[in-house]
Parts: structure tokens; sequence; C-alpha cells
């Protein structure tokens, strides 16, 4: 038995929605605020051609951090949908949205991945506390995206 989840992450910047989404809807910045990069930053990564636009694809190989690709699947004023491939270890797909809202002093972005966990899933995540490590990554990319488009 299958179950949703979704885990959200924000934070406020100070640029506008435009800049924001044009920097994330372009896969060749991805390595420049991923957080992931620093459990393991030898990790193969290979951006499509063109690395922008729906059906852009980023993906990654490690023996730390696992391999995987991600699929831009949509662009629109207010979000970037991502379609996520983990091709290693625990073989998944999810679903990862960029949500742009803009406020009197930037934009707040929120990065949000869901999908379906199964039961054994859940025990893993829930033992484990894995949504919260997961959280924490999300929390410091956006920290790191900031900075990037902060200038």
């Amino acid at each position: 038995m299958t179950a949703d989840y979704q885990l959200k992450v924000s934070q406020d910047i100070s640029a506008s929605a435009p800049v924001i989404r044009d920097f994330l809807a372009d896969l060749s910045n991805f390595s420049a605020w991923n957080p992931f990069l620093e459990m393991d930053p030898s990790a193969a990564i290979e951006v499509s051609h063109p690395s922008a636009g729906v059906g852009a694809s980023y993906s990654w190989a490690s023996k730390k951090i696992g391999s995987g690709v991600m699929t831009i699947t949509a662009i629109s004023d207010s979000t970037i949908d991502i379609h996520m491939q983990f091709t290693s270890r625990n073989k998944r797909e999810d679903d990862v949205k960029w949500f742009l809202e803009p406020t009197s002093s930037g934009t707040t972005v929120t990065w949000s991945m869901s999908g379906k966990r199964t039961l054994a899933e859940r025990a893993f995540v829930s033992l484990m506390r894995l949504d919260s490590v997961m959280s924490k990554h999300f929390a410091d990319g956006l920290q790191r995206l900031k900075g990037a488009v902060e200038h």
C-alpha cells in the first residue's frame, strides 16, 4: 500500500521572480547551488544541450549520493516542474516543483518534492528521519540559490 508524501521548504530571495525563474530553468546553473554535491564534489554531472527549458535534463552519478536524472517538464511564470528519476540504490520517481511567489521585497521560492511511498519506505524514512535530513538539504540549497541570484 502506497501513500502520498510531500516535502516543502521556502526561502525569501531579493530578486524578481522572472530573474529567478530564468536562472532555475537553466540546469547548467544547478551545480552552483545543488546542496547534494557538497556530499560528493567529485560526482559525475551531465547537463543536456540545450540546458534550459522544457526537456532540459541534469544527471548525476556518484558512489556517495547515488545516481539519477531530473528533467524539466513544464515552466510557467510561477512554477518549474521537474520529473526526478533515481536510478541507483532506491530506484524511484518523484516530482519536484520550484514555486515562485513575488513579494514586496523579491520572491519567496519554495522547493517541493512529492511522490508515493510504500509502507516499508515510510517506515524507513520515519526511522532514519530522512524527511528532516532532506528538508535541511533543501534549505541549504535555497540559501545557496539566494547567494547565486542576489547580486
